[in-house]
């Protein structure tokens, strides 16, 4: 379960980083990232998805429709329409009379670049820390030399979305859903030391050491309208994922179904095999 709350805790940073290109919209955030996947879908199975070292060109992109993108994200499609409007108004997407392509030009200035070098020192710093928890060739990626930079934030962004896939299954609800609930299991062990293994037989911590987070500091770490957040929580209290306390929310991820949460421990394993794989095959040397 280490590598479950490490894993949770990367995707967290990951999804922080990327909205703060949006001022701190988090939907904006991921709607760019779709977007920018399902224009290089074809390619994810070739080396040039993981090989170039710049964006991929437009010449190389298919479009995604916007109700393609509602149905993919579980999003109304009156939200996405907002999202992609700004997102256009901020040059980040191009509407097409086939669908949404991502203009490759604006992943190459200033902002953007910052943020895609800070996705690969995170991504370096989650390959060490899974170094010391035994995972296996996490150990090749423990440096930053000799990566890509944007071709590591493709394939962190494929593994993060597939993440947050198997993690609405946990939730049982959409993408932010997902991030709310994954955001309450970090922020009620953040007390703890990351290095221990406080888990009972079940491999889930006790709810004893578990702290209550208010629903207002889940809203202000995910960059999401509190009135999202509370509807959200209401729904785990009343699935019983979760508990009210006078001090916030507490995460009852023993009240899961147990073959949910397995399911998503053992997904995550593959996950992570495969995203080390991508990333060593991005290596300049590779």
């Amino acid at each position: 379960m280490l590598v479950l709350r490490r894993t949770i805790a990367y995707v967290l940073d990951r999804a922080a980083l990327m909205r703060s290109l949006f001022d701190e919209d988090l939907v904006a955030a991921l709607t760019l990232e779709t977007v920018n996947l399902a224009n290089l879908s074809h390619l994810r199975e070739q080396k040039a998805f993981g090989a170039r070292s710049g964006p991929v060109s437009r010449e190389l992109r298919r479009p995604i429709t916007a109700y393609a993108l509602a149905v993919s994200m579980d999003i109304p499609r009156e939200t996405v329409r907002r999202k992609v409007k700004r997102l256009v108004e901020l040059n980040f997407l191009e509407e097409t009379s086939a669908g949404l392509l991502v203009r490759p030009e604006r992943l190459g200035e200033p902002d953007v670049q910052h943020a895609i070098h800070q996705n690969l020192l995170l991504t370096v710093q989650l390959c060490r820390d899974l170094t010391e928890l035994g995972v296996a060739d996490a150990q090749a990626i423990s440096t930053p030399r000799g990566l890509h930079a944007h071709a590591t934030t493709r394939v962190t962004s494929a593994f993060m979305l597939r993440f947050l896939e198997d993690a609405r299954a946990l939730s049982q609800g959409g993408v932010q859903a997902a991030l709310i609930y994954l955001a309450l299991l970090r922020g009620n062990l953040r007390h703890l030391d990351p290095s221990s293994d406080r888990t009972t037989l079940e491999g889930v911590v006790p709810d004893a050491l578990r702290r209550p987070v208010p629903a207002l500091t889940l809203a202000e770490e995910l960059g999401l309208p509190r009135e999202t957040v509370r509807r959200k929580a209401a729904r785990f209290v009343s699935n019983g994922y979760a508990r009210a306390e006078p001090g916030g929310l507490v995460a009852q991820p023993l009240a899961l179904p147990p073959e949910r949460l397995r399911r998503l421990v053992e997904r995550n394993r593959g996950d992570l095999r495969q995203l080390l794989v991508s990333l060593k095959a991005t290596r300049k040397d590779a």
